[in-house]
């Protein structure tokens, strides 16, 4: 890949991405307008404005740990990681100042129903680039979600002790910033 500080340019971490996502048959993930300069390319098929960002996006559940606690600064990051021939995931994180998301989609497994597989993601990222896009609520207590696959998710407060499962979480916050 040509290296470049401008992740639009010809060669650069964006166009990598989309040509990524165009061959796995998949839309990008949301990608925050105020992030969205700062992507480079840290890895093979994983994408990241965080400084010193990881390899790798497989500690998905520590990083949304992280957040919940209020110790992660804004970032970006996705990817397309696995192995073998059934533990394949699309992974997405998005920190804003007042909403994180977290999204850890199986994807591209030998045995996975690939049409399924590609409406969950469309799905789960529309939902997840609408709840990006709400203002910051009136209380400013940031809040966070993480969705693993189609049916489990959970969100939970900045600083709350426990995760909320819940199937739909994506949309619970939609509507709790909504108002």
């Amino acid at each position: 890949m040509l290296e470049t500080d401008d992740p639009f340019a010809e060669g650069g971490a964006l166009e990598s991405a989309f040509f990524l996502f165009q061959d796995l048959g998949l839309p990008l993930p949301p990608l925050p307008a105020a992030l969205i300069r700062r992507l480079e390319e840290v890895d093979e098929h994983v994408y990241s404005t965080r400084p010193a960002a990881p390899s790798s996006l497989t500690q998905v559940a520590g990083l949304a740990d992280e957040a919940a606690r209020g110790d992660a600064p804004p970032y970006l990051a996705f990817s397309y990681e696995g192995h073998g021939t059934n533990t394949w995931f699309v992974r997405y994180v998005a920190v804003l100042p007042h909403v994180a998301v977290f999204l850890e989609l199986p994807y591209g497994g030998a045995f996975d129903d690939p049409l399924a597989a590609r409406a969950v993601i469309e799905r789960v990222f529309g939902e997840a680039g609408a709840l990006l896009s709400l203002p910051e609520r009136g209380d400013g207590v940031p809040v966070v979600a993480f969705v693993r696959g189609e049916r489990n998710a959970a969100w939970r407060a900045v600083g709350a002790a426990d995760w909320t499962d819940d199937p739909d979480a994506l949309a619970t916050l939609a509507a709790r910033l909504a108002h």
